[in-house]
């Protein structure tokens, strides 16, 4: 008999123990508010993390704007930045964004890089395609003009002298006078950006 009474308890126990355990449900419900905890109510304050920049750097490139001046534009290029680097960059032309704020480029389209070399300590030659010369000789003046202050940027350049698919091209300077002298930022004065013109 108390074998029986025994075994009465041990079932009633697991009948208690077992109207305490938390009942499923056989679909996710929602919960009334008053029954969430206060902390999980409160507005979070996380914050996304933004997507980490795209490794490389910034150079500078000189576009013209509708008065016929420059105007510095920044481009993003790998690291470091290199002279061809910087003239592919600006044989692009002027972006979308950039011909909307009134900018263009005076180096002919299809202009490409046939060579660079360094003359001197802080002069370089650069080697351009026919196309470079298929424009009128005020356009040329830009694009010569666009070219220098441009690698002009970079350490280690200050003189520019062209050449069209290996044979030398005399510059001109603002005075429209021709030269065979290497170009610098200061034969193209009247074509300098505005003061306080920022990229």
């Amino acid at each position: 008999m108390g074998r029986h009474r025994s075994l009465a308890a041990l079932l009633l126990g697991v009948a208690l123990l077992a109207g305490c355990g938390v009942q499923g449900d056989s679909a996710p419900r929602a919960l009334a508010p008053e029954s969430v905890p206060e902390e999980l109510l409160a507005p979070s304050t996380s914050t996304v993390e933004p997507d980490a920049p795209t490794t490389g750097a910034v150079t500078t490139v000189y576009l013209v704007d509708n008065r016929d001046r420059l105007r510095p534009v920044l481009r993003s290029l790998p690291s470091p930045v290199l002279i061809t680097g910087a003239l592919g960059s600006l044989l692009e032309g002027a972006t979308d964004e950039e011909a909307d704020e009134g900018l263009r480029s005076e180096v002919p389209t299809g202009t490409t890089v046939i060579g660079i070399d360094r003359l001197d300590e802080d002069v370089i030659a650069i080697d351009l395609s026919e196309d470079f010369a298929e424009t009128t000789a005020d356009g040329e003046l830009l694009a010569q003009a666009q070219i220098v202050y441009t690698v002009s940027e970079l350490p280690n350049v200050r003189g520019v002298l062209f050449l069209v698919d290996g044979r030398p091209r005399e510059g001109a300077d603002d005075d429209a006078k021709l030269t065979s002298a290497p170009l610098t930022v200061e034969d193209f004065e009247d074509f300098a950006p505005p003061a306080g013109a920022l990229p």
